[in-house]
């Protein structure tokens, strides 16, 4: 399957609790192809998304499911982040998501799909905080 990028670049700042309503209008604009975006943190709640560009549907293939639940919470010690890199994550939020590893990384650049009635993020790249 060939992927067709389309580069766009724009930032915009989002309310991190928003962030959920915010991509679904975003691949609303993009009439349903998946977008590669970058997310950091900015102050007071808020995250600087660029807008990097659209691109093909990410394919469907195994990846790991993430849902933050109570019971889950109590083991956010043991989980690998980095087992969360370059995989499919399946999510009902993506707000969750981006607030979890917003915890550990300053930058996030991922594409962003949805698939039935889950988010489906593919990360890229990590930047740790120096």
């Amino acid at each position: 399957m060939s992927t067709e990028f389309k580069e766009h670049r724009e930032n915009r700042r989002v309310y991190l609790g928003d962030l959920d309503e915010f991509l679904a209008a975003l691949l609303l604009e993009e009439n349903g192809r998946a977008v590669k975006i970058s997310v950091g943190n900015e102050a007071q709640g808020f995250v600087d998304v660029c807008v990097i560009g659209s691109t093909n549907r990410l394919e469907d293939s195994e990846g790991v499911d993430f849902e933050l639940s109570p019971c889950e919470c109590l083991d956010l010690e043991v989980i690998d982040v980095s087992s969360l890199f370059g995989k499919n994550v399946f999510t009902s939020s993506a707000y969750e998501l981006f607030d979890f590893l917003l915890s550990f990384f300053d930058r996030i650049e991922c594409i962003v799909d949805f698939s039935g009635n889950a988010w489906k993020i593919k990360i890229t790249r990590l930047e740790s905080p120096e």
